[in-house]
């Protein structure tokens, strides 16, 4: 939990965002492969409680300057969903982080992959993929 820093990903133009939970290095878990729309990153120094409290996700969306209402968090953690629907934050759980995806749907994820690969492969029809499109109206 310490280590792990959270990317704030939005298309430029303060767009819809992503929130998505990253390695050390702050970078996302390949092969999401969001470098390019990478515009801010925050860590557990900017908040005051780790998870299950969401203050580093309010962090991350005051830092890119979107609302839950307009981003989704794609996390592989029981403790990541508990956060997010605390601030009714639309949650992606992936299940590549050894939680299963019963685990997930019981703590709140509004969708579950296996793994990254497999939400690209369903990126249209993903919450994710209902944010992208969101974002051309803008």
């Amino acid at each position: 939990m310490g280590s792990r820093r959270h990317q704030g990903v939005i298309p430029r133009r303060r767009r819809p965002g992503v929130l998505s939970e990253a390695n050390g290095a702050g970078r996302p878990a390949p092969p999401l492969d969001a470098d390019a729309w990478t515009t801010a990153a925050t860590s557990s120094s900017d908040a005051e409680q780790g998870k299950p409290e969401p203050d580093i996700l309010e962090a991350a969306l005051e830092t890119v300057w979107v609302d839950a209402g307009h981003a989704v968090f794609v996390g592989d953690a029981v403790w990541d969903i508990h956060a997010c629907t605390k601030i009714s934050l639309p949650t992606i759980g992936l299940c590549s982080g050894g939680t299963g995806a019963a685990e997930l749907q019981e703590a709140g994820a509004d969708q579950v992959h296996a793994h990254p690969a497999e939400l690209l492969e369903q990126l249209e029809s993903s919450i994710l993929g209902e944010l992208v499109e969101r974002a051309r109206g803008f």
